[in-house]
């Protein structure tokens, strides 16, 4: 008789060629995402670094960029500072614009200067000392008949600065102005009891009617009326120039009651 021996069936998938083989590519397959999670944290690890690296230097530079501007802008108000302690100033006191008498003073004061020096008609004239109160004062004797322009400079010894002044005119003018009576004429008679006086003169000059100011237009024209008394009435009219002279003329109205 012949033996039979029990042999355990076999199950698909159970084989023991193929259980082998996926622990095989198991384990490769975690080796593999091991290696790729590590590359990838030595990544991140590099692009941190980076980060720090570069982003400390930009800290520092635009630190050291506001440093500079700040710096800059603190030396450049010192700079301006001492400039403005230094700056010269130059103050005119204001003066006839015309004269008779061939001088004028002119006064002023000044800061951060000593000495005032005055040109005249493009000549150096004179030089004065400023006093203690930073105040000065110059005659100036020595005006040409017409036209006249001078100017100012202020001086610091110690530093060399100047400063200049603006160009200023004045006459110089002896002659009387103009002065016409139009009407009424001299002696004239009257039954009314009032006149007007008319006359002509220079635009820029003043003329009082009895002491009375009185308006001239632009060519120099004016008329003034007068109240007249019974009998004779003195009629003074005065024109003045900005120099000083003047002309004066009396003219006599005789009023008459009919």
């Amino acid at each position: 008789m012949v033996e039979q021996r029990y042999r355990k069936p076999s199950v698909p998938g159970s084989s023991p060629g193929l259980s082998s083989k996926m622990r095989r590519l198991t384990s490769h397959y975690q080796k593999q995402q091991f290696k790729n999670n590590l590359k990838l944290f030595f990544l991140i690890i590099f692009l941190i670094g980076l980060t720090i690296f570069f982003g400390l230097k930009m800290i520092i530079f635009m630190s050291s960029t506001v440093a500079n501007i700040f710096f800059k802008k603190d030396n450049y108000n010192q700079v301006n500072n001492q400039k403005e302690i230094n700056l010269i100033s130059l103050f005119i006191d204001p003066f006839p614009e015309a004269t008779n008498s061939g001088e004028i003073i002119v006064s002023g004061s000044t800061l951060n200067a000593d000495k005032i020096t005055l040109f005249l008609n493009n000549q150096e004239k004179q030089t004065v000392n400023v006093k203690n109160n930073n105040l000065f004062e110059l005659n100036i004797n020595d005006l040409k008949e017409g036209e006249n322009k001078f100017y100012l400079e202020a001086k610091n010894s110690k530093t060399n600065q100047k400063k200049k002044s603006d160009t200023f005119t004045v006459i110089f003018k002896k002659t009387k102005p103009k002065l016409e009576i139009l009407s009424p004429a001299n002696e004239e008679k009257t039954n009314l009891d009032e006149v007007v006086i008319k006359g002509l003169t220079e635009p820029d000059n003043t003329v009082q009617v009895n002491q009375q100011p009185t308006i001239l237009n632009g060519l120099g024209e004016f008329q003034q009326t007068i109240k007249l008394k019974e009998g004779e009435n003195l009629i003074e009219i005065i024109a003045i120039d900005k120099a000083g002279n003047f002309e004066k003329k009396e003219i006599k109205v005789f009023f008459e009651r009919d």
